[in-house]
C-alpha cells in the first residue's frame, strides 16, 4: 500500500465516525435546551404561584370567595408577564388558616422525533401553600392572653 491509498482509507474512517457523533451531539444538546425550556417554566410556576398566594395573605377581605377571586387574578397576571407560549390553569382555594394556589400547564415535547423515552406531552404542577396571619390581630390576641 502507498500512502495516498492509506490517507484515503483514514479520510474515510473519520468521516464514518463523524456521521455517527454529530447528529448524537446535536440530539443531545438539544434535550439540554429543551430540558433547561422545562426547569425554567416549572421554576417561574411555582414563583407566581407563591407570589399569588402572599399577595392573596395581605388582602382584608373578610369573605374566603373575595380571597379566592383575588388570588385568580393575581395568579393569571403573574403568569401572563412570564409564559408566553403554554395554557396554564391555575387555581386558589382560601380556608380560615390557609391560602393554597396550584397550577397546570402541560406543553408537548418539540423533539419527540429525537426523544429516547418516547414521551410526547410534559405537564407541570405546581403549588404553594400560605399561612393567613394579620400579624397586628396576632399581637393583640397574645398580649391578650399574657394579662
Amino acid at each position: 500500500m502507498n500512502n495516498k491509498t492509506i490517507r484515503r482509507e483514514l479520510s474515510a474512517y473519520f468521516t464514518v465516525e463523524a456521521s455517527m457523533i454529530v447528529p448524537l451531539v446535536f440530539v443531545l444538546i438539544m434535550q439540554c435546551i429543551f430540558l433547561v425550556f422545562f426547569l425554567y417554566n416549572h421554576c417561574v410556576i411555582y414563583q407566581s404561584c407563591y407570589i399569588a398566594a402572599l399577595r392573596g395573605q395581605q388582602v382584608k377581605e373578610v369573605s374566603n370567595s373575595g380571597i379566592e377571586k383575588y388570588v385568580d387574578e393575581e395568579l393569571a397576571k403573574l403568569l401572563d408577564e412570564q409564559i408566553y407560549r403554554y395554557q396554564i390553569n391555575g387555581k386558589a382555594s382560601v380556608s380560615a388558616m390557609t391560602i393554597s394556589v396550584e397550577a397546570h400547564s402541560g406543553f408537548e415535547n418539540i423533539l419527540r422525533d429525537f426523544n429516547l423515552y418516547n414521551i410526547n406531552t410534559f405537564e407541570i404542577k405546581r403549588g404553594a401553600k400560605v399561612t393567613r396571619i394579620n400579624p397586628t390581630e396576632f399581637v393583640r390576641k397574645s398580649h391578650n392572653l399574657l394579662r
